[in-house]
């Protein structure tokens, strides 16, 4: 479906998503179509973490519904909490590869924004790898605000995998601000703007 729509995409380091079982895979924030553009790497039944509100964006709903996707509401704790606890449970007993926006909202001018602790929660509780994923030209195919797509060429670099067997509750905040730190040298050394 993204190549009806024009989109091309080339990928650089896919050796780094070879491989079977669990994942939690994350990826920078610009556009709504970073998901599917993620999800179109091929994790087999990739499950992602979306915005409550997505539910009733056309045609991509109907794509997270089949897959059995969780969405989060953002504005209530308890319940997000509880969508966190949904993918750890999955990812544990089906080695699912979870897919994650760790700054939580788009990005309107390319910058990465603060990650949130979610991505990192999933990686402690269950063992399971971080794969970082930068995404470069995203924004300019469908910006915030925009419910159609433009055609154009995105390039997903895949990163190495960040193991995190070792990390624990305590060390969370110290990894996710060391990858939030890592994302800003990746996108600054790249010029990126969108």
């Amino acid at each position: 479906s993204l190549a009806i729509a024009g989109i091309r995409i080339r990928v650089v380091g896919i050796e780094n998503f070879r491989g079977t079982g669990s994942k939690v895979v994350i990826a920078n924030h610009t556009s709504v179509l970073d998901v599917p553009l993620v999800a179109a790497l091929g994790p087999e039944w990739p499950l992602c973490l979306a915005k409550a509100e997505l539910r009733w964006f056309p045609v991509f709903n109907l794509m997270w519904w089949s897959m059995g996707q969780v969405f989060v509401d953002r504005k209530d704790p308890s319940r997000a909490g509880e969508s966190l606890e949904r993918i750890i449970a999955a990812t544990r007993a089906e080695a699912r590869t979870g897919i994650l926006a760790p700054e939580g909202t788009r990005s309107v001018d390319g910058n990465i924004g603060k990650f949130k602790l979610g991505a990192f929660r999933i990686a402690v509780a269950t063992g399971a790898p971080i794969v970082p994923i930068v995404i470069r030209g995203g924004g300019n195919l469908m910006p915030k605000g925009q419910w159609w797509a433009n055609p154009g060429e995105v390039i997903i670099e895949v990163k190495p995998p960040i193991p995190t067997v070792n990390w624990t509750n305590e060390t969370i905040r110290e990894h996710t601000l060391a990858t939030e730190r890592q994302y800003r040298d990746w996108i600054a050394a790249s010029g990126l703007s969108s």
